[in-house]
Formats: C-alpha cells, structure tokens, sequence
C-alpha cells in the first residue's frame, strides 16, 4: 500500500512539476518602519500606485504614499517609467488607430484599384481602335495606287481596243 500511495504521489507531483504557471502582476510591496527586512511593516502598497520617493539609501528607498504615510519599501519595487497598465492602454490606443488606418487605406486600396481596371479597359479599347484605324489607313494607302493603277491599265486597253477597232471600220470603208 505504501508503494502505491508513493507511486501516485511522485506521479501527481510529476504532473504539477511539468505545468506551466505564471506570476500575476498584482503585487503589494510593504512599506516599513526602516530600512530592512525586520522592521515593522506599516502598509502595503498595490503595485501601479504612484509615490513620492524621498530618500534613497542602497536597496531600500524612502517614499511617502498619496494617503501621507511615509516608509522604507525595496527600490527594485520602483520604476521610473510608466505602468504597464499606462503602457498597454496606450499600445491599445495605438492599435486602434493603427487599424483605423489600415482600414481606410484598404478602401482606398480598394478604389484606387477599381480605378486602375477601368483606366486599364479603356486603354486596351484605345489601342484597338488606334489598330483598326491603322490597318484601315495601310489598306487604304496600298489601294489607292493599285485603284490608279488598275484605272490607268483600263483606260490604257478600252483606247487600244476602241484604235484597232476603229482602225479595222476604217480599212473595211476603204475597201468597199
């Protein structure tokens, strides 16, 4: 029985052991009479609370809280900067208006695109008909002087043809 309880505590403790598990952030530094960890505790203050700091010795700092109480508190429980609440309510903030302008330059994305589709349409319908009027201009240039030639070549044969016919009307009025 006592292996089997063992074994069921070292395999439960396995267990927790593996897990993972984070540290909060809501934190309560104490404030003390004095400079170490023995002194007399006279308040705690939760973490992101702002305070007055007015002597620094070590690792310890003097401060006093908004209420007016004054003590000693670890100064790596101090930071200078902003929260991380202040930090991530100004991130969000950011955020926000960061996804406000992605969404106003996806519609203008959107527009410019649709914009840029019917100018690419209407140039393809321009080049056809600046084809088609080329090609209709070279066909017209090739024909004109075949058209000439075509009616100089007629002329040029009803003549001969008009000449020996007559020429023979002429020698058949002669000989009769």
């Amino acid at each position: 029985m006592t292996i089997f309880a063992s074994a069921l505590f070292l395999f439960s403790a396995g267990i927790a052991a593996g897990k993972t598990m984070y540290i909060t952030d809501k934190l309560h530094a104490s404030i003390r009479t004095g400079p170490s960890a023995e002194n007399k505790i006279v308040a705690f203050v939760q973490s992101n609370s702002p305070v007055d700091v007015l002597e620094k010795s070590g690792k310890w700092t003097y401060i006093k809280l908004m209420n007016g109480k004054e003590g000693w508190t670890r100064s790596s429980f101090l930071a200078q900067g902003p929260t991380k609440e202040e930090i991530i309510e100004r991130l969000k903030a950011e955020n926000e208006k960061l996804n406000n302008e992605l969404s106003l330059l996806k519609n203008e994305d959107t527009r410019l695109r649709r914009g840029f589709l019917e100018q690419k349409s209407k140039t393809e319908e321009q080049e056809k008909i600046v084809s088609d009027l080329t090609q209709k201009t070279e066909e017209l240039s090739y024909n004109k002087p075949t058209r000439w030639l075509v009616l100089g070549a007629s002329v040029l044969i009803t003549g001969i043809l008009i000449g020996y016919h007559s020429k023979k009307k002429k020698k058949a009025m002669f000989l009769s």
